[in-house]
């Protein structure tokens, strides 16, 4: 039997590896539901900016009305 020399055989980088390939394309709800399971794993987000209410004078998101129902009546007849 003759010796086999190694050398000659060409060896590449991904000689007898399979690479992972998916079998079918992830659908968009698929994806959106595991993306909320880590989020709800991971808790909210906390919010860092809060503005002040200009009539009850109460911190509160930017670009919202604001909770209080005296307050956001007041708010709806100012702005409407």
């Amino acid at each position: 039997m003759p010796a086999i020399d190694r050398q000659q055989q060409p060896v590449g980088l991904f000689d007898g590896l399979l690479l992972a390939v998916q079998k079918k394309r992830t659908s968009y709800t698929r994806k959106r539901i595991r993306q909320a399971g880590k989020v709800a794993a991971r808790g909210p987000k906390l919010q860092e900016t809060f503005n002040m209410c200009p009539v009850c004078e109460r911190m509160r998101q930017p670009h919202r009305v604001c909770d209080r129902e005296d307050c956001s009546t007041m708010m709806r007849s100012r702005w409407f």
